[in-house]
């Protein structure tokens, strides 16, 4: 009735009476979209693994020479003091060789398996802080870009308790905080940002899914989208 479509499974069967013949027939319908909905997040889940093992194999095979061209460099910096022209040009291969050890530090982490550290915390409080430190950046950010971006909370508990760790839970709303002023996606790898390397919500879904829990979002071109994360209770 919503103009949607919808995957189905069906069987029929033949009515008869007692002397064989047709009277009609039955059909059984079954909605298939949320078996295909968990079909999908198999899928997904197995590309992530297989990314995140390719990612720690190339982060590890890019390190040593990237240590290498950093030493090399160092000692090229060093030996041009009297020649600052030149010696601008080497502080740019060390930048860049900074930029891609960054790149190649998130990588490994991204591989990493989730350790969960649980702990008793106010959840709401925790939000809280983490929403207000944003709010810091947020307002540089939107300076810079002259566009003014307005942060609402809305609870509906004074307090909610949970045990999870905090370090994890807020790289979590950071990262959807950051994604909802820059970009959109789950997808590892991809990012807007200049300086990204695009694993902010790959890394916040890979957390809520090691506590058992489920991120989603539902998104409309041109209006928005709403991010939802959901943990168990206490």
């Amino acid at each position: 009735k919503y103009g949607t479509t919808i995957p189905v499974w069906f069987s029929t069967s033949l009515l008869t009476d007692g002397e064989g013949r047709v009277l009609g027939a039955v059909e059984v319908f079954r909605d298939l979209t949320e078996v295909k909905r968990l079909e999908e997040e198999i899928r997904r889940m197995h590309t992530l693994a297989a990314l995140g093992q390719m990612a720690a194999t190339v982060a590890h095979e890019v390190r040593n020479p990237l240590g290498g061209i950093a030493g090399f460099a160092a000692l090229l910096k060093r030996d041009l003091k009297d020649n600052p022209q030149q010696r601008k040009l080497v502080e740019k291969i060390i930048e860049g060789v900074s930029s891609l050890n960054n790149i190649v530090t998130a990588l490994l982490n991204y591989a990493k398996p989730v350790n969960r550290k649980s702990e008793r915390i106010n959840f709401l409080g925790l939000m809280d802080r983490i929403v207000g430190f944003f709010e810091g950046s947020l307002n540089i950010h939107s300076a810079k870009a002259d566009k003014k971006i307005v942060l609402k909370k809305s609870y509906q508990s004074d307090c909610i308790w949970c045990r999870a760790d905090p370090e994890q839970l807020t790289e979590v709303a950071l990262n959807l905080l950051q994604n909802a002023v820059r970009a959109n996606l789950f997808m590892p790898f991809f990012t807007t940002k200049q300086n990204g390397t695009g694993l902010g919500l790959a890394t916040a879904k890979k957390i809520v899914d090691a506590y058992n829990g489920d991120i989603s979002v539902q998104s409309t071109p041109g209006k928005g989208s709403t991010f939802s994360v959901k943990l168990p209770c206490e």
